[in-house]
């Protein structure tokens, strides 16, 4: 479990109820689901905690993440 002070390296990808890709730090997926942007950096991004702009419930998954393993998050629209 991580911490409200902790800086985390994240790869992520973000669906759509629908299940379209919205977002990910994935090339390969990213290419896959025709969404990539040569124009954007891709690999894990740094989330800081205790960012207020940072997603609740994205927010709330990671809190609860344990180092290194795979987590799957649904977050009701009213926590996004």
């Amino acid at each position: 479990m991580f911490h409200e002070n902790d800086f985390l390296k994240v790869a992520f990808s973000v669906r759509e109820e629908g299940g379209r890709l919205a977002e990910t730090t994935d090339t390969e997926l990213a290419k896959k689901e025709n969404l990539f942007d040569e124009r954007k950096p891709y690999g894990p991004s740094l989330v800081i905690l205790k960012d207020p702009r940072l997603v609740k419930g994205f927010k709330d998954a990671l809190l609860k993440a344990e180092l290194g393993k795979k987590v799957e998050a649904r977050i009701p629209f009213a926590d996004g």
